[in-house]
């Protein structure tokens, strides 16, 4: 009775001594090749600082509607990791200001008149910015201080454009990571922006409030001048604050 022998290493033929070329051999079992391990980018901290300063710069040129986006994330708790958070939070404060010779623009198309035509005094410089307009220093004949917050120019209809165009990308997003809190987000930021950019209803707003708390020493509000004041432009008395921490 024959029994089979299975060779114990894979046949193999060589020419390498035949024709003096390069060795190559035809394998009767080819050889198992190992898996070889892709390299992998470890995602931590310092990953994210990088993406969470260069989303904060990316929103701080874009302006607007972005800007607040930006204020609305830096609050929203664990939606995102720390580093983005802590990197947006700068918007609510620190927002770059536009030239005076922009805002001006809405000025002189609330009133016909240029603010040193109006004002004793009006300071070119802002003294404060944030992501919809800004806010300047004035004087009138009598010496009274003024704070006048004037909207950038076209601020409205550039915010339509721009929430058509993010409420598009969050659809798109939605497909992919289907988050609820990214579509309350885009109707919270609708709503706010609304509401933030009608200056004539925040200064109605103001002189409620102050009815209200008539008598009450601990509380105080701005004294609105309605003659100088729009829908982009509110000119209110000025008052020293310390800059709120929430």
């Amino acid at each position: 009775m024959l029994k089979r022998v299975e060779p114990k290493q894979p046949f193999a033929i060589s020419t390498q001594h035949c024709t003096g070329g390069e060795h190559f051999s035809v394998n009767q079992r080819p050889a198992r090749q190992q898996p070889v391990e892709k390299p992998t980018v470890p995602i931590g901290p310092f990953h994210h600082r990088g993406d969470a300063e260069s989303m904060g710069n990316r929103f701080v040129r874009l302006r607007g509607v972005y800007i607040k986006l930006g204020q609305i994330l830096s609050v929203m708790g664990t939606f995102l990791p720390r580093e983005y958070t802590e990197e947006l939070e700068a918007l609510q404060d620190d927002v770059p200001p536009q030239s005076y010779k922009k805002v001006r623009k809405t000025f002189v198309k609330s009133f016909g008149k240029q603010p040193h035509e109006v004002f004793a005094s009006f300071a070119q410089v802002p003294i404060a910015a944030a992501s919809l307009g800004q806010v300047h220093e004035a004087r009138t004949a009598t010496g009274e201080r003024l704070a006048v917050k004037i909207l950038y120019p076209n601020v409205v209809t550039i915010i339509k454009v721009d929430l058509r165009v993010l409420g598009w990308a969050l659809k798109i997003y939605r497909n992919f990571v289907p988050l609820q809190q990214i579509e309350r987000v885009h109707e919270q930021l609708a709503d706010m922006l609304a509401r933030e950019t009608d200056l004539a209803n925040e200064a109605r707003c103001i002189d409620r409030m102050a009815r209200n708390f008539v008598g009450d020493p601990d509380v105080v509000f701005p004294k609105i001048y309605p003659e100088w004041s729009s829908t982009t432009v509110m000119t209110m008395s000025f008052m020293d604050a310390p800059a709120s921490s929430t």
